[in-house]
C-alpha cells in the first residue's frame, strides 16, 4: 500500500515525460531507505500461538478498526503489553 501511494505521489509531482518510471524509482528508493519492523511478527511471536500447518506463530488481530489512527494505537497497545510483561512501566500518556 505504501509503495502504491508513494508512486501516486511522485507521479503527481512529475506529471510529464517518464513520470511512471521515475515515480516507481523514487518510491522504491524511498522505501529502501526505510528501516521498518512489522509489529505483527514480533507480537505474534510474543503471544506464541503456534501453527503446525504454517510452521510459525499465528498472527494476532490488532484491535484498531483498520483506520490509520486506530491501527497506530493498536500497535502501541501491543508494544505496551510486551513491555509490561518484561517489567517496563508506562505512563498514561503513553511514554
Amino acid at each position: 500500500m505504501l509503495r502504491h501511494e508513494l508512486t501516486l505521489h511522485y507521479a503527481d509531482v512529475e506529471p510529464d515525460g517518464e513520470a511512471g518510471a521515475a515515480a516507481s524509482r523514487q518510491a522504491a528508493a524511498w522505501l529502501e531507505a526505510l528501516d521498518v519492523e512489522d509489529v505483527m511478527i514480533s507480537y505474534s511471536d510474543w503471544v506464541g500461538d503456534w501453527s503446525e500447518y504454517h510452521g510459525n506463530n499465528r498472527w494476532q488481530p490488532l484491535q484498531g478498526g483498520h483506520r490509520a489512527a486506530g491501527d497506530c494505537r493498536a500497535v502501541l497497545d501491543c508494544h505496551r503489553a510486551m513491555g509490561k510483561a518484561r517489567g517496563f512501566a508506562f505512563s498514561e500518556g503513553g511514554s
